[in-house]
């Protein structure tokens, strides 16, 4: 592949287009590479396809002009195809791109010619265990549980002529949905009535209950504690914490003046976070900071450290081991990881939370 590179000349980049270069651009244009012509006009490539397109100008093929040859990139062996597929199936193309030396598109194109594809396909204990939940439970809530989308699940359900089960509110659930909506989140509801949260917002909007009606009454005790958790907790957590809306708990940091009540982090323990970020879990460099994992997680967000360290053989088994027969949350604790990438790979794996599992929580 040619390198473009810049003459000694001055650049023309920007200038218009004279109409002898027109007419010299005309005649040259169907036969020479655009990198060559760049060359020759002293201009950037992109300047030379947009002349070419307003003058309507296109490659002659039957006169031999050929498009120019890609770099030579480094052969895949066999070797390396086997190991591609090997790893394909519980690896990102990030993750296999660092283990083999190659890059993620060079990646995703071998496996495109390999014909390759991680679609999670529908086992018949998947479809055995949608049809268990279906009439019990919304899509939204079996595509947590199955890990799988939304529009997966109910698509699965119509191909198998299933039936959702159409679960009518009752007056006392009305009544109580009115009175206690603004102190609790819609988890809670989904939780306590059986609903998908979806279903508990969707009636609240029908019911008036609109969000900026919803200022719930904040006790002096939950005040104190509100005070206490800033110091380590976002807010995000803090609302998880105390059973509020999100918008109602910046409100009242808002109110009570705490928004600029951070935690203060001295040099030397920024430098051990930096340090052990990638190669320890939040809660191993917690205890050795004397913080909590949510203020670690929080001071490394403003810092942007982000981990990328593939998943080790070891830990892919654990995960498969560990996963049908616990929390989502409790599996991120035991390995030591984020909620969310135990989540994303539980789903590159097709794993799901294992029958005896949902029956220990009331799923099933």
């Amino acid at each position: 592949m040619r390198i473009s590179k810049r003459t000694n000349k001055t650049s023309r980049e920007g200038q218009k287009w004279s109409e002898a270069e027109i007419v010299r651009l005309q005649k040259l244009y169907p036969k020479h590479h655009n990198s060559r012509l760049a060359e020759m006009f002293n201009r950037t490539v992109n300047a030379v396809k947009k002349k070419a397109r307003k003058l309507a100008l296109e490659k002659d093929y039957a006169a031999g002009y050929r498009p120019p040859r890609p770099a030579e990139s480094k052969p895949w062996t066999k070797r390396d195809i086997n190991q591609l597929k090997r790893l394909y199936h519980d690896h990102s193309t990030v993750e296999i791109g660092e283990i083999i030396d190659r890059t993620p598109q060079a990646v995703q194109s071998r496996v495109t010619l390999l014909g390759m594809s991680k679609l999670n396909r529908w086992t018949k204990q998947n479809d055995s265990l949608l049809k268990h939940l279906y009439p019990r439970l919304g899509c939204d809530e079996i595509a947590r549980i199955l890990n799988r989308s939304t529009s997966s699940i109910s698509s699965r359900a119509n191909l198998l002529g299933l039936v959702e089960k159409v679960n009518k509110w009752t007056d006392k659930d009305v009544n109580y949905l009115r009175k206690h909506y603004s102190e609790m989140t819609a988890s809670f509801f989904a939780e306590k009535f059986g609903r998908s949260e979806s279903a508990i917002r969707t009636k609240a909007r029908k019911l008036g209950l609109a969000r900026q009606q919803l200022q719930s009454s904040w006790t002096k005790r939950e005040d104190a504690k509100l005070k206490k958790l800033m110091a380590t907790h976002t807010q995000e957590a803090i609302s998880e914490e105390l059973g509020k809306t999100y918008s109602s708990v910046r409100d009242r940091v808002t109110n009570l003046g705490l928004a600029d009540k951070t935690v203060f982090w001295t040099p030397d323990e920024v430098a051990i976070l930096k340090k052990l970020y990638h190669t320890h879990s939040n809660s191993e460099i917690a205890k050795r900071l004397g913080s909590t994992d949510e203020a670690v997680r929080t001071k490394a967000k403003r810092l942007k450290l982000g981990r990328r360290n593939p998943w080790t053989t070891d830990e892919i088994k654990l995960l498969k081991k560990i996963y049908p027969h616990h929390s989502t949350r409790e599996t991120a604790r035991l390995l030591g990881m984020s909620f969310g990438r135990i989540s994303v790979k539980a789903q590159e794996l097709g794993l799901y939370k294992g029958i005896r599992y949902l029956k220990s929580i009331g799923k099933i």
